[in-house]
Parts: C-alpha cells; structure tokens; sequence
C-alpha cells in the first residue's frame, strides 16, 4: 500500500499537479500519504458512500437513510440516522479486532455480477459472482453463467445501444443460450418463465439485505452501478416506501468522498480524573495534534478542536459524556472513561441546495421499451432520459429511467419524480 501511494504521488508531481495526494480513510476524513495507514483504507469505499449519504439526507430533511450500495460482487449496507453515520467503536476486519472506529456496514454476496443459479430445485443468487472478467454472459468476454444483467437484458429492461453509456454492446444470444441451459431446461421452465423467477429471487435476496434495519420513516439510498436497477424491486419486499437515486448513482461513493476533510482524532484513557491529570492529558493530546496537523499543512491555529469525555455503553459503543475544557475533573467510573480531540482542518466541498423544493411537472419520454412484467405479458413502458428532464418532472410507473451510466426501473404503482437536485425519488403512494 505505501509503495502503490508513494508512486502515486510521485506521478501527479511529475504532472506537475500542485495539490497534494489526499488518502480518504475508513473514519471518515482525509490525510496526506506520509500520514496515512493502510489499515485506515480498509473499507473507507463504503464510507465515502455514507458521507455522500449523510449529505443526501441532509439535503433533503430525511431522518432515516439506510445506504443500498451495489456493486458487481456485493451490496453494501449502511445507516445514517438522524445525520449521524452509524459506526462501530471497535471494528473488525474480517472478524479481527481493531483499536479504532469502524461504519457498521454489512456487506451481502448479491451484486449486478453475482451468479444466479439452481440449488436444490430453487434458483439462489451468489454469493458467487463472475467478476469484472469475464463478466455476465451478454458482455461477450467468454462469461458462462448467468447474472441479473444478463436477465434485464432479456427481460427488456437493459438497450444493448444505450448500455454504459453506448459504451458497451451487449449480446443478448449469449444471455439466452446461458440461461436456457443453467436455469430454464434444469427447472423444466420456459425461458420467460426463468426470467421472471430469477428478477423475483434476485430482488428477495437483495431486501433481505436490507429489512432488518427498516423502520417506518426509512428512505432507501440506492446507488452503485446495479443499485438504481433493482431498487424498487426489492425496497417494495423489504417495506420501504421511498428511494433515492442520485444523478450521480454510479459514481457516488467517490463523490462521498468529496466531503471529508482534514481532521484527526485521538483519545486518551482516563484513569485518574483530578483537574492536574486531565490537563496534562489535554497537553500531551494537543502536543501530538499539531505536531501531526502542521505536518499535514495547517497550524493548529487555522483548524477546529472539539474536546469532549467519552465513555462505553453496555454494547461497547462510544457515548460522549460531556465537553471538556482545561481544569475540569471526571469520574474514572468502571475505567472506560476517556479523553477525545478531535482536530478538523475544512476542505472545499460541493455545495448541496435544498432537494425538496420543487414544482412538478410533466415528465418528457424519450421513447418506449418492450419490458417484460410476467412470464405471460410484455408492455410497452416509457423511457426518461434523466438529463433531459426538467426539475419538478413526474410520472407514473411502470417505466425504465436511463441515468448517467445507469438504469432505473420504476415498478407498477410507484412513481418518480426529479429533484431540484436533478435526483430521482421513486416514491410508492400506495
């Protein structure tokens, strides 16, 4: 890792890029190569995706969030509630603790890439997945086995012109001949029939990532490459009633990522809580933070310090107690008392408006698809460009949405509409 960041850097100087390299960290800030650890990056991905979450959720007055970031191989799980990222006080990597904060995101084997298959007579989805190469069947790269990709394709849903962009052609004989012969012909079904059963148990594999964590005012956060897809689909099982699919769906965990800052934390355990102790304590902690902020490229003066005592609820999880200030006293109590700076240094970030206010408006189709809804029955569903809609536009669903670099299908009886923001809420009024 410190090789990979140190050749990094040393290419944008030879670009002659002026700003330094910034490593994003699994906490949720940002610090130069020199001061990074490589276990700091360990799913800090994910949460660049909640910061960008959080900020959706600010944007648009919403006090439940729970994050559905879909990649190829998995999907990815987080909360923000009430603007506060969920996270775990001691996290573990692959089962191992660690010393230091993690997000709480669970991660499930359901993913645009993942296999869909037969086991025991029922057709299952992942955990396996065919990867980026060779990828789904219909991407033509030698793929053997069959993906959710590979059904919206059949299905309808997907347009071999308009894939990634027009980037990529997809061929749907390949989706066919894979499906008849590791889905259709072991079940002794229909190819439509297969379809439909494969779109059904993919999208009840995917909410059962999610219910658990549903309550009655949860917005769903889809984004990820395959996440705007199936959203609707599996929100409607899981009990959610609104999704929120930002215009930068496909990208939106690097554009999370835009909103960290410079900062540091740091703690210390208090085991006696006298006036004289705690402020040696608050020394010792703001000798390290400047030494390390000035090292970064800002003196201590020019950044934001917030003192507080913490402590551990029965869980294990970090309870701020108080805010603390030089010649305060503290009770140890059971010894999971401790003292926390924490050292912000602000970067620019995007600038967010208020994603509620809009006036609606008809929405402009660009023309029609032929969708597949059951295995008996084909529709004509309208497409809407997601760029070439007005903000405030509306319509009714069933209808596919073709966003940058993603597609959206809307289910019967939901409802979209674009934001000020030019994000598309699907909504179910039932």
């Amino acid at each position: 890792m410190e090789g990979f960041l140190f050749q990094a850097q040393g290419r944008l100087r030879e670009h002659r890029v002026g700003s330094p390299l910034l490593v994003y960290r699994n906490d949720g800030a940002s610090s130069r190569v020199s001061k990074s650890v490589a276990l700091k990056t360990y799913s800090s991905g994910p949460r660049g995706g909640l910061e960008g979450t959080r900020a959706l959720a600010a944007s648009y007055g919403l006090g439940h969030v729970l994050m559905m970031d879909v990649g190829g191989t998995t999907t990815d799980v987080g909360v923000v509630e009430d603007g506060e990222i969920r996270t775990i006080r001691r996290g573990t990597v692959e089962g191992a603790p660690t010393s230091f904060p993690l997000s709480d995101v669970q991660s499930s084997g359901v993913g645009g890439s993942s296999i869909i298959e037969v086991r025991d007579g029922t057709v299952a989805v992942g955990p396996r997945s065919v990867g980026a190469a060779p990828g789904p069947a219909c991407f033509g790269l030698g793929g053997k086995e069959a993906t959710i990709t590979d059904v919206n394709l059949l299905l309808g849903v997907l347009d071999t012109s308009s894939y990634l962009g027009g980037q990529m052609t997809l061929d749907a004989a390949r989706s066919e001949a894979v499906i008849r012969s590791t889905i259709a012909e072991p079940l002794g079904v229909s190819l439509e029939e297969a379809l439909v059963m494969m779109e059904q148990a993919y999208y009840e594999t995917m909410s059962k990532a999610v219910s658990h964590l549903v309550g009655e005012r949860t917005t769903v956060a889809a984004f990820g490459g395959a996440g705007p897809m199936s959203a609707c689909g599996a929100a409607e099982l899981a009990g959610v009633k609104t999704v929120l699919v930002p215009r930068m769906a496909a990208v939106f965990s690097a554009f999370g990522i835009s909103f960290s800052d410079i900062g540091k934390t740091y703690e210390a355990a208090i085991e006696n809580g006298s006036a004289e102790v705690l402020t040696a304590l608050h020394d010792q902690l703001s000798a390290r933070a400047e030494r390390d902020m000035f090292q970064e490229g800002y003196p201590i003066e020019d950044c934001t310090l917030r003192w507080t005592l913490v402590d551990e609820d029965p869980d294990g999880e970090a309870v701020e107690v108080a805010p603390f200030t030089p010649g305060d006293e503290a009770d140890p109590g059971d010894g999971h008392l401790a003292l926390r700076l924490e050292v912000t240094a602000g970067l620019p970030h995007a600038p967010l408006a208020d994603g509620r206010a809009v006036v609606r408006e008809a929405a402009v189709s660009s023309g029609a698809r032929t969708v597949r809804m059951s295995a008996h029955e084909s529709a004509e569903l309208p497409v809407y460009v997601l760029d070439d809609q007005p903000r405030g536009a509306h319509a009714a669903g069933p209808a596919i949405v073709e966003g940058p670099f993603f597609t959206a299908r809307v289910s019967p009886g939901w409802e979209l509409d674009v934001t000020s923001s030019g994000d598309l809420i699907l909504t179910d009024p039932r």
